[in-house]
């Protein structure tokens, strides 16, 4: 009689993902240059059960906290950040959306498939030519003589989806938002291997095609929210945006031990430096001195604001609508601390490393500029100078961050 496989334990989660991100940093420049999706590593993240860690205690999981599903996704971008992408989304899925709006029945029906087949939920939301990537033109209509629907429609920036079991699909039911849970083996739907952006290479985010995809009604969420009249308890944003600034982080720092692993292994001094080694100029340790400080600013920076969303997180169901709405907006508001300046120094560790490591790092074979190409290809989901203005509404005219996918 075979066995049930024992849980990891929480200190084990965070083992596992350091061993996965150092077995994903060996193959992340070869799958950068080629343009390969991470297939291996993706069934290694699968077979490693962090998967299911965080889905809820109640339904098989280990229910990580918010602090640890961050911390999670920071380590595994230090190995691989399109890899960290996907798994934040499935996490965050896990943890927060499937948990809040999902009736029980199909938490339940989600969660086993996680739990016990290693299921990997990937996104397909946005859409390449709506008015925005909040505005859904694909359709849901009801499948005549059976209780399901139809969807019809097209997705972009459809991450994770070639290592899919279940799509998250959202569209429009009548005039409501709602989504449904597709199995990426459903008839009707086609998923392209056509995402070639300048980073992310190894996220699949390309084109899903729906063309009349029968969705039984047990596996579809009706109403997802308001867009009208958003739920200003709703912990979504804070969570999943201090998942990208995570992931901004971990690449950033994994850019930075590169450098320094270029330098004392292959940076020649400079004829002028009066120095024998790389490692001995003056203003090589300089540049990694100020690096070092503002990655470790940036983190701070994110440890505090998760903090914070994790009191609003333990606020429900304990204090008042009102106030939890206090304490979400406030959290909010260190969300988007974090991400203003995770971004400003991702983005200067990324480019700098050049000016540490010397002209051949420049080289194509190197391959040195891919921790720049992902950091700047993911941040360009959410302008940082909307982060700030958040901010200064929020100081100045004590306005409360608009709930939903960006605050």
């Amino acid at each position: 009689m075979q066995t049930k496989e024992r849980k990891l334990s929480r200190e084990e989660v965070l083992d596992k993902a350091k061993g996965l991100a150092a077995e994903f940093a060996q193959t992340y420049p070869l799958r950068d240059k080629r343009r390969e999706f991470p297939y291996e590593e993706m069934t290694m993240l699968k077979e490693s059960g962090l998967l299911a860690a965080p889905v809820p205690k109640e339904y098989g999981g280990l229910g990580l906290s918010t602090a640890e599903i961050i911390e999670t996704t920071l380590i595994i971008a230090s190995g691989n950040p399109s890899i960290a992408q996907m798994y934040g989304g499935h996490a965050v899925m896990m943890a927060e959306t499937i948990t809040a709006f999902a009736a029980e029945d199909l938490k339940r029906r989600l969660f086993k498939e996680v739990v016990e087949k290693n299921a990997f939920m990937a996104n397909a939301s946005s859409e390449r030519q709506s008015k925005h990537v909040l505005a859904w033109e694909t359709t849901f209509t009801p499948a005549p003589n059976r209780d399901g629907i139809l969807i019809k429609g097209k997705k972009f920036f459809s991450t994770g989806s070639l290592a899919s079991d279940f799509l998250f699909v959202p569209g429009m039911l009548d005039t409501e938002v709602a989504v449904a849970f597709v199995p990426t083996k459903a008839e009707g739907l086609v998923i392209h291997d056509d995402w070639k952006a300048m980073g992310q290479r190894g996220t699949a985010s390309g084109t899903t095609e729906l063309n009349n995809v029968y969705v039984g009604m047990d596996w579809v969420i009706p109403k997802l929210g308001s867009t009208k009249e958003p739920d200003p308890t709703d912990l979504f944003a804070p969570i999943m945006q201090s998942v990208f600034t995570a992931i901004y982080i971990g690449t950033a720092q994994a850019a930075l031990n590169y450098a320094l692993n270029y330098v004392k292994t292959k940076t020649r001094p400079f004829p002028f430096s009066g120095v024998e080694a790389a490692i001995q100029d003056p203003y090589i340790l300089q540049e990694v001195g100020v690096l070092s400080a503002y990655l470790a600013a940036a983190e701070s920076l994110l440890r505090k604001a998760v903090g914070s969303v994790e009191q609003a997180v333990a606020g429900r169901g304990k204090i008042t609508r009102e106030e939890l709405a206090g304490q979400r907006a406030a959290a909010m508001v260190e969300v988007a601390k974090a991400k203003v300046v995770a971004t400003e120094v991702a983005l200067r560790v990324c480019a700098d490393i050049f000016q540490l490591s010397g002209a051949r790092s420049a080289l194509a074979e190197e391959d040195s500029d891919r921790f720049w190409r992902d950091v700047r290809t993911l941040t360009l989901h959410d302008p940082k100078d909307y982060k700030a203005r958040l901010i200064g509404e929020y100081l100045i005219q004590d306005k409360h961050p608009l709930p939903g996918f960006y605050s």
